[in-house]
């Protein structure tokens, strides 16, 4: 049986996801041209050298002419039915399929222009998803155009046909005209699109896809960053995050600097001004809309004390535009207790609204969000998605709670646009990945692996990292999607959890180790790579849990090592990632090895609870309605 994995460029090895849709728009173009144009040259070929003859034309009427001047001595009646007869005849080769000649001239016309038009609908594919400069693509449309219509002109005139002589039949200016107007608005039309899954906003395509452009989302959303205060504010964490965050606000293009004031709640009750301050470091994206447009600031917000309430104003056109609170994290030696949410693959939809509201109702600290938070592709034009997650995540949660809970995200094959361990190299720049724009989360280091307290630029984010919260040290990691499992990430892996091996470590990512259920066996086989690298080294340094993503199911494995139960020494792996996204319709689940205590086909989020009285951590799997969907499971530490 032939699979997609012998086929690799099907399969994302090669392609950015906007990619396959223009190569797949270009396909069915192209399809629809070679129909159309192998119509064209049958109609061409037949009225050429059958119909369209100029002497046998010429032929008739010097031939019906001299019927009027033959020799009367003839017999009258004989004369006529030979006139009849002749004339019969050149009727008769200017049939085809019943069809007159002129008629099929203009279905020849009519076939040219068609072909024409789908062949340039393979460059309006390619401009409208991004694939090629719009500039670039218009000039190869205008000359096509101009080279067709200017081609068709000559074939109709070498034609000959009588009416040509005085007259344009067929409208070829009109027609030029038309197609040209046509392209504008097909262009104008579909100009920077948008198509993705799981994402209930947009114009619905099949099998939950959705699609916008500049014009639909013009007609059906407002400008995304007006004047006035931020659109979007929410705050990310680098390594230290008790003492330190990153505070990322979205704002009007037309706002070039920003400057962030801050103190404790108890300190801004007895002065009316705040002590601390941070300039913001400024990011314009490229690729977005007039109605997307904006800039993204973040500041490096330091010397945090543990637990206590913080006052932010976001300062620029010479005022506060608007104030938040934010709650620091605990230190390591403080036992209270606290929540930690963790989940992936979001989207945007009804269930992912009610999956957060639940979020907020365990008052958590922090959320870690494992890969496909929005489902953007990593593509400027679906701006929408991410504002629509940041949306989420700020209504039900932060305003719910009256503060700002940081979050922190791993990077998903929907949050780039490509496959893991694809041959493309992703390049990040002001064009995106919205991932690396959006959510600074570690802080730059040099070559001697010395950290800079600054806010990274674009070429030092990283789609690793490791948080540190109260006792516990959250590792990032990337299973393959931005850089190579083996290499930088792998060292960098086992030197901090080598440097932290007296905390209780916990790892987040998106493509799972384990998993009982699979869409494909190129995910499948990719996971024997990841296992092969990553449990390893939790097991050497004794992570206590993973949570896994990808799958759109939950899973709970009992303790494994080796691959195998061992319930004293092993690692639990929960997962897989459906907090907003339709589950897995997987009924089969493949628990041969028996190493998975619950499977099942349902939304859910991952509750971490820690009860500092009495040194526990409690994992609760958590539905959409509220309900707990499995046994919580216990660990002491």
């Amino acid at each position: 049986m032939v699979s997609l994995n012998s086929f690799p460029i099907l399969h994302g090895k090669y392609l950015y996801y906007h990619e396959y849709v223009a190569l797949f728009g270009c396909i069915l173009a192209l399809v629809c041209f070679a129909l159309l144009f192998i119509l064209e040259l049958w109609i061409s070929n037949q009225v050429i050298s059958k119909l369209i003859n100029s002497k046998l034309e010429l032929e008739y009427e010097r031939n019906n002419n001299s019927y009027e001047t033959v020799n009367l001595t003839e017999d009258p009646e004989s004369l006529e039915s030979k006139k009849t007869e002749r004339k019969k005849s050149w009727q008769g080769t200017n049939l085809i399929f019943g069809i007159k000649k002129p008629k099929l001239i203009k279905i020849y016309v009519y076939c040219s222009c068609l072909s024409q038009l789908a062949l340039l609908t393979c460059f309006i594919m390619l401009i409208s998803f991004n694939v090629m400069p719009f500039l670039l693509g218009y000039l190869f449309i205008v000359l096509g155009l101009v080279y067709k219509y200017t081609r068709l002109g000559r074939k109709l005139r070498s034609l000959q046909h009588e009416s040509l002589k005085h007259r344009d039949p067929f409208h070829l200016k009109t027609l030029f005209l038309l197609s040209f107007a046509m392209i504008n608005l097909i262009l104008l039309l579909t100009y920077k699109s948008c198509l993705i899954d799981h994402v209930d906003t947009g114009i619905p395509i099949l099998a939950g896809f959705t699609y916008s452009s500049t014009f639909t989302r013009w007609l059906t959303i407002s400008k995304a960053c007006p004047p006035g205060p931020p659109c979007q504010a929410y705050v990310t964490l680098p390594t230290e995050a008790t003492n330190s965050i990153f505070l990322n606000v979205h704002t009007h293009v037309d706002v070039q600097e920003v400057k962030i004031y801050y103190d404790t709640q108890e300190k801004i009750k007895k002065s009316a001004f705040p002590r601390l301050s941070a300039s913001a470091v400024r990011i314009t994206p490229d690729g977005m809309d007039f109605i997307g447009e904006r800039n993204i600031f973040s500041a490096l917000l330091t010397n945090l004390s543990p637990n206590t309430t913080y006052y932010i104003g976001v300062y620029y056109n010479n005022k506060i535009q608007k104030t938040y609170t934010y709650l620091s994290l605990p230190h390591e030696s403080d036992n209270s207790s606290y929540n930690i949410i963790y989940g992936g693959d979001i989207g945007h939809s009804a269930v992912a609204v009610d999956m957060s509201r639940v979020a907020e109702s365990y008052d958590p600290r922090a959320i870690f969000i494992g890969g496909d938070a929005s489902y953007d592709n990593g593509e400027a034009a679906c701006y929408h998605a991410m504002d629509l997650l940041l949306w989420n995540l700020q209504k039900n949660i932060n305003e719910a709670l009256g503060r700002l809970v940081p979050i922190v995200v791993a990077v998903g094959n929907h949050d780039i646009g490509l496959h893991p361990r694809s041959e493309r190299k992703v390049k990040v720049s002001n064009n995106g990945p919205s991932y690396f724009t959006y959510f600074p989360q570690n802080l730059p280091r040099n070559e001697n692996n010395y950290e800079f307290i600054q806010v990274p630029e674009l070429y030092q984010r990283k789609p690793y990292s490791v948080h540190k919260i109260g006792k516990f040290v959250n590792f990032v990691l990337d299973t393959g999607y931005v850089v190579e499992l083996k290499g930088e990430q792998l060292d960098w892996l086992a030197d901090t959890s080598e440097r932290y091996q007296n905390y209780s470590k916990i790892a987040v990512y998106h493509n799972p180790i384990y998993a009982p259920c699979y869409m494909d066996t190129e995910t499948g086989a990719e996971d024997k790579l990841v296992a092969s690298i990553l449990p390893p080294i939790f097991e050497k340094y004794k992570f206590l849990s993973i949570f896994e993503n990808h799958s759109h199911s939950l899973k709970k494995t009992f303790p494994l090592k080796n691959g195998s139960i061992n319930i004293k020494d092993g690692v639990v792996y929960f997962g897989d990632g459906s907090w907003g996204v339709k589950p897995s319709v997987c009924s089969t689940p493949d628990n041969s090895t028996g190493i998975y205590e619950h499977y099942s086909n349902q939304n859910h989020i991952w509750v971490l609870e820690y009860n500092g009285a009495k040194n526990i951590m409690s994992y609760k799997a958590v539905g959409r309605d509220g309900r707990i969907l499995m046994d919580p499971y216990i660990q002491t530490l």
